[in-house]
């Protein structure tokens, strides 16, 4: 699952960057968008700090905070699918 990214048309429509790579970033513990900093600026290695909560933020963490959130909501699939078979 690719780190969250905020729906707006880039500002720079002759970019050859793609889509998902140019809106801003959205910081995974508060939600907070940053207007500046974009994907593909972070997939470059670029990091940055959260303007609301301070938390710093990098591809790696968000990716990883990403593959948790998937991770977490199969085993809570897997868990609500267990829980119905066993009311029959």
């Amino acid at each position: 699952m690719a780190p969250a990214i905020a729906s707006r048309e880039p500002m720079n429509t002759s970019s050859t960057v793609a889509p998902e790579l140019a809106g801003p970033v959205i910081c995974a513990l508060c939600h907070t968008a940053d207007p500046v900093m974009t994907i593909g600026t972070l997939t470059a290695g670029a990091d940055w700090r959260c303007s609301r909560c301070g938390q710093r933020w990098d591809a790696a963490r968000l990716t990883a905070v990403a593959n948790y959130e998937t991770w977490l909501s199969e085993r809570i699939a897997a868990a609500g699918k267990s829980l119905n078979l066993s009311a029959r």
